[in-house]
């Protein structure tokens, strides 16, 4: 009995929580015991009070997490939970506070239907939390922008920022980012041809300087 319940998962998910507390060796400590993360006594020496206290887990997807990322591991402290919800509450994560109410960035970009990555480019470039959750990403579903939406694209480019970072603010592509800095849509500018090769080079930290 005893070697079939040392196989379970919850006996390896106590078994790596004191690994990554107690021994000094370990690639991870410290961010664990290193960083003065304990584990209560109950549990230290006891796998059956830990799984008294813990219960079995709910799926396979689920695996220990401690609410307060800086707390220690004891009851009140710990849970079983799914991959998307640690990641919510990893200890850099960036929580925004709004009408009280309390959340992460991905949090709130899914209570509004935004996505993160423009939520995230807004915040970067300045805008206040409730700007950045209230006005709605363009969505260019084969239509094409008005004249206003292209000005406000335009008028939003910051030096240095990539193209792509740039038109996930707005949900459109790197390549009509380009075409709007480089003139296209309301007469062609010679300049838009080295925009758009701009725009392919990704991973290039890009400026307006010489681009007229």
């Amino acid at each position: 009995m005893w070697r079939i319940e040392s196989e379970s998962p919850e006996y390896r998910s106590w078994s790596s929580m004191k690994t990554r507390c107690l021994n000094t060796r370990m690639p991870d400590y410290h961010n664990y015991g290193g960083r003065g993360i304990e584990i209560c006594w109950r549990w230290r020496y006891s796998y059956k009070l830990f799984l008294e206290d813990m219960g079995r887990r709910p799926t396979p997807g689920h695996s220990l997490d401690r609410i307060d990322a800086n707390g220690h591991y004891e009851p009140d402290n710990c849970r079983w939970a799914t991959w998307i919800e640690q990641q919510r509450n990893r200890r850099d994560c960036v929580f925004l506070v709004i009408d009280g109410q309390r959340a992460t960035i991905s949090e709130w970009a899914e209570r509004r239907g935004l996505s993160y990555k423009a939520v995230y480019q807004r915040l970067q470039s300045g805008w206040s939390p409730q700007r950045a959750l209230s006005v709605p990403v363009q969505k260019r579903s084969g239509k094409r922008l008005n004249a206003s939406q292209r000005e406000e694209i335009k008028a939003a480019w910051t030096p240095g920022v990539r193209l792509r970072d740039h038109g996930a603010r707005f949900g459109v592509s790197a390549q009509t980012v380009s075409d709007i800095l480089g003139g296209r849509g309301r007469g062609r500018n010679t300049s838009a041809s080295r925009w758009r090769c701009l725009a392919a080079e990704e991973d290039v930290e890009l400026g307006v300087q010489g681009a007229a």
